[in-house]
Order: C-alpha cells, then sequence, then structure tokens
C-alpha cells in the first residue's frame, strides 16, 4: 500500500497497558474478549484505523497500514487500559420531578405496586414530566448524560413513557431528538407508550390512539427506532402487548419487551415470538422462556441495579441465560423510581457479584452485547472500521472499574473520534512537527 492509499492518523492512543479487544465481530460470549499488551490504538478521523502492540516510530517508517501527518496527535497511555465507549441500552433518561417519597416508602418497606397504588410510582413522573417546559427536561437530561459521559458510557437507549398521551409522548420523543443534537453522547429511542395506563383516558381508547395515531406519526416522522411495552400484571396483558407490538413491526420499528419482572406473564415469550431485537428484566423468567429467546436469537437486557433498589432478592437468571445461548446485554434502567442511578460500571458490579457474571461477560455485556441489542453493528468492539467510541481508564487493569466498586477510573473519552472528556489537559499537535517515539 502508498503512503497516499493510508489513512491519515488522526490520534494514536499509544502504550496503553491494557487495550480491551473482541474478536470475532459480534461475538458476546466471555472468550471473545483479548487484550493487546502493551496496546497501541489509531484513529483516523471518526473511525478505529489500527489496533496493535506496535510503535508510533513504526508508523513513521511506513511498516504500517496508515500514516502520520502534522496534526496527526499522540496521547501517551502508559499505565493506562483503552476499552470500548460502554453503552447504556435500556434507560428512562427523559423525566420531571422526583421520586424522594417513593424511595422513603420503600425503606419503610411498601412494595412497588402499593406506591404505586397510593399515588407513586409511575403515575407520579407522568404528572410531573407533563407539567415541565421543555427547557427543564432538556437540563436536567443533559446534567445527567454528562454524568454518563465521565463514567465512559458513549452511546444511551432513551425511552419515552412519562407522557400517556398521545401529545406527551410525540413531545418526549422529539425532545430527545434535540437532546441528541446537543451533546456528544448518542442516543437511540424508543417509543413505550405503553408503559402506564394513564389515569385520564380509558385503557380501550388509549390502545386505540397508540395504534391508530401515534405509532404511525412516530414511524413517518422518524421519532423512535424501536417500540416497547411494558408486559405486566396489572398493566398491559400479553394479547396487548402483542397487538401493539405487531402494529409496530408492520410499521418498520424494531421491538423490545418489558418481560417478567415482577410477575411471570408470557412477555418474554411474546418477544421470541416476534422476533425482539431484546427482552428486559427476565427476572421471573423460566428455563422454557429462556430457550424460547435463545431460539429467536433475542438478546437478554438484563438490569441488575432494579432489584438492588427495589430491595429485591431475585436478580435476572444470567448464568442460565448464557447457558443456553442466550446473548446478554446489561444496562442501568436509569429510572426516577426503581433504579435511580446511571452508573452503568456499577451495575457490572452488581452483575458478578449477585448475578455470578465473570467481569469479561459483564464488560462485554455492557459494549458488544449493547451494541447488538440496540442493532448497532458499527461500534461496542476495537477494531478497525468500527467507529472510534473509546474510554482510557487510569489504571492498567482492565477489571478495576469492577473490582473497585463505585470509584471512576475515567481519564479520557473518545466519541467518534474526537476527545470530548478529560481529566487531565487535552493534549495537542505542535504544527509541523510529527510525533515521536518516546
Amino acid at each position: 500500500m502508498s503512503a497516499e492509499d493510508r489513512p491519515a492518523a488522526t490520534w494514536i492512543i499509544e502504550s496503553a497497558a491494557e487495550v480491551a479487544t473482541l474478536s470475532p465481530a459480534g461475538a458476546t460470549d466471555a472468550g471473545s474478549l483479548s487484550v493487546v499488551s502493551p496496546g497501541t490504538v489509531v484513529l483516523a478521523g471518526d473511525r478505529i484505523a489500527w489496533v496493535g502492540a506496535a510503535t508510533v516510530a513504526q508508523a513513521a517508517a511506513g511498516e504500517l497500514p496508515y500514516r502520520l501527518t502534522p496534526a496527526t496527535r499522540r496521547l501517551d497511555a502508559r499505565g493506562c487500559t483503552v476499552i470500548p465507549g460502554l453503552i447504556d441500552c435500556h434507560t428512562h433518561l427523559l423525566f420531571g420531578g422526583a421520586r424522594h417519597g417513593d424511595f422513603e416508602s420503600r425503606c419503610a418497606g411498601k412494595s412497588y405496586e402499593q406506591i404505586a397504588r397510593e399515588g407513586g410510582g409511575i403515575r407520579h413522573t407522568v404528572a410531573h414530566t407533563r407539567a415541565a417546559p421543555d427547557e427543564e427536561l432538556l437540563a436536567t437530561a443533559t446534567r445527567h448524560l454528562a454524568g454518563m459521559l465521565a463514567l465512559g458510557i458513549t452511546t444511551v437507549e432513551a425511552k419515552s413513557g412519562y407522557g400517556l398521551a398521545h401529545e406527551h409522548e410525540i413531545r418526549m420523543l422529539r425532545l430527545l431528538r434535540e437532546l441528541d443534537r446537543r451533546q456528544p453522547v448518542d442516543i437511540v429511542r424508543t417509543y413505550l407508550g405503553a408503559h402506564e395506563v394513564p389515569l385520564d383516558q380509558p385503557k380501550e381508547s388509549y390502545l386505540r390512539e397508540m395504534l391508530e395515531r401515534t405509532l404511525p406519526l412516530v414511524a413517518a416522522e422518524g421519532l423512535a427506532s424501536f417500540a416497547d411495552v411494558y408486559c405486566e400484571r396489572g398493566v398491559y396483558s400479553v394479547a396487548e402487548a402483542s397487538t401493539v407490538l405487531r402494529k409496530a413491526k408492520a410499521l418498520g420499528l424494531q421491538l423490545t419487551v418489558h418481560a417478567e419482572q415482577l410477575y411471570r406473564t408470557g412477555g418474554a415469550r411474546v418477544a421470541a415470538e416476534l422476533g425482539a431485537r431484546s427482552a428486559s428484566h427476565l427476572e421471573q423468567a423460566t428455563a422454557a422462556d429462556l430457550e424460547a429467546l435463545a431460539e429467536a436469537g433475542t438478546i437478554a437486557v438484563l438490569l441488575p441495579a432494579c432489584p438492588l433498589y427495589l430491595g429485591d432478592n431475585r436478580y435476572p437468571p444470567a448464568r442460565e441465560a448464557l447457558s443456553r445461548g442466550v446473548p446478554v446485554a446489561i444496562a442501568t434502567d436509569f429510572n426516577p423510581g426503581s433504579a435511580m442511578t446511571y452508573n452503568l460500571p456499577l451495575c457490572l458490579t452488581i452483575a458478578c457479584v449477585q448475578m455470578r457474571m465473570t467481569p469479561a461477560e459483564a464488560l462485554l455485556a455492557a459494549t458488544a452485547g449493547a451494541a447488538r441489542a440496540l442493532a448497532l453493528g458499527d461500534r461496542g468492539a476495537i477494531r478497525p472500521g468500527l467507529i472510534a467510541d473509546l474510554v482510557v481508564l487510569d489504571t492498567p487493569h482492565w477489571q478495576q472499574p469492577l473490582y473497585h466498586f463505585g470509584a471512576s477510573y475515567t481519564r479520557q473519552v473518545f466519541k467518534n473520534g474526537e476527545l470530548v472528556w478529560s481529566v487531565s489537559p487535552r493534549p495537542r499537535a505542535i504544527p509541523g512537527e510529527l510525533p515521536s517515539s518516546p
């Protein structure tokens, strides 16, 4: 390859103690985690151009498939680890108000359902979300996204569902689209109109509105990539969930389902039968449910912060799912009621300790597995050709943020090949001077 044909390196992240890569493409099992030590990652524009153990000096000599230019910037990553940008594939990011009262009631021993019957729960958040001005909702969500970015999260799925009326659900999705435009974290939008039954509209009327008015507009305007339903006792039945999801699928939306969280209702089977991309929660899923998901290729999105926060000792069946060949992703379920945290690394620790996942399985579940759950084949690993979403950790061991739970080891975050977050001064290139080897 001639020098002119080689891509120009825009960033060289070199001499990292470890670079945690994934191979082969799309693999999410623990055996697909590999570590280059020491490792260097080269970015060309918004893509990863090269990863390996070679040095900048070899590139300058023309021995590697990229070229240096006066604009090439260099980051000394000695003593650090590089991992893919984390992906939180299940959140309820946009909401108004807070539910401190729910938290106090739960600490006093009341159940999720009791709290909802007494005026708390999802409907409490619906009222506050409807009443909040657009800029207030955007400002709050922007602060949360900044906190996520500082933890190394570069892509987030975000649902509507706190509107529970046509105009409010559409408003939420449009605000999420605006939020995606305003800051660096990518937002994948999901329509979750069937999150709860509204108090101010009969259920049958609301379902008809979703099917005949809201879903067609969501699809026509491209307001969401996915449609979701909370299939749960007292909320939406299997038949109702199936009706909504079939309509969404016919309109070209991908499917995901809140399934088997508090009770086993059949939501996992609906997800499998309709070829849903993912099914979330699954605390009450049976072996037969997991077999159906495995056969359908549906990803199990497991949310360990939720049972922890609800004081429930039944965690999602990670080991059973993995043993049956179900692809697994880990997400936060960030929401103001049942999982008020966006700390995805902490959720990975919980998955290891309470769900018996290995650290490698957990990391893969928040990168490659989460990318697969969102149908994002362009990220979730460190490989040439993928989007350059990377996190530099201030530790020589990739396991450290899981082992030292609750602490942040993020030193730099690259999004689409650009340095978007750093705890240290940003390195800069000296015009006309090539980076030198250490």
